[in-house]
């Protein structure tokens, strides 16, 4: 069940994910020009981002999957402004590595050993 259930929602996400970060790679995506973004496009990727990375902390750390889907629906418009300034901070970098970067600091790194 959580194979085909997840494989599917993991597929759709990938190819999203693909389609949409090939619009960007000739130029290469930046934080700069992410924000520049339309509000509802800049929600739905950073959402997209994250459920994408709590699949992989699910697979991995369950508490790290808990966390994130803690951190951010206790507040979403308030943790997308969160993301936004630190894009801000760093407009030269690729969102999902901020996005990243935040998530990592919230609720761990996603550096996994496994036994």
């Amino acid at each position: 069940m959580f194979g085909t259930k997840h494989g599917f929602a993991a597929s759709f996400l990938v190819l999203f994910l693909g389609f949409s970060m090939q619009a960007h790679a000739q130029e290469g995506l930046s934080a700069k020009s992410f924000l520049g973004w339309e509000e509802q496009s800049k929600r739905a990727y950073i959402q997209t981002s994250l459920m994408t990375m709590n699949m992989i902390a699910v697979e991995n750390d369950q508490s790290q999957a808990e966390c994130i889907s803690a951190w951010y629906a206790s507040d979403r418009r308030g943790k997308e402004q969160f993301i936004y300034e630190v894009m801000g901070k760093y407009p030269d970098y690729h969102p999902v590595g901020i996005i990243m970067a935040v998530v990592e600091k919230q609720c761990g790194t996603f550096k996994y050993t496994k036994p």
